[in-house]
């Protein structure tokens, strides 16, 4: 397994308060929402960079409105393909 390496995080001279290890959307979601309350970041992430594709998601109402809270649920539902029983 790679080290983990940071994919983003606060400016230079700003003290980091919180470390997010993953850069997976539960890492991303959870890093954005520190950041918009005012709290400096830093995601740490193993792979060699970040992927857009190759992946599924299953998520219930609740993430769905967490994702609303964050303002990105609308980036993602294009994407979005619900699967029927």
């Amino acid at each position: 397994m790679s080290p983990l390496r940071a994919v983003h995080g606060a400016g230079p001279g700003t003290t980091v308060q919180a470390v997010v290890a993953g850069a997976g959307i539960a890492g991303l979601a959870t890093a954005l929402a520190l950041h918009r309350v005012g709290i400096p970041v830093r995601v740490l992430e193993a792979g060699p960079n970040l992927r857009a594709e190759g992946t599924a998601i299953g998520l219930w109402d609740n993430a769905w409105r967490a994702l609303d809270v964050l303002q990105v649920a609308d980036s993602l539902r294009p994407s979005y393909k619900p699967l029927n029983k």
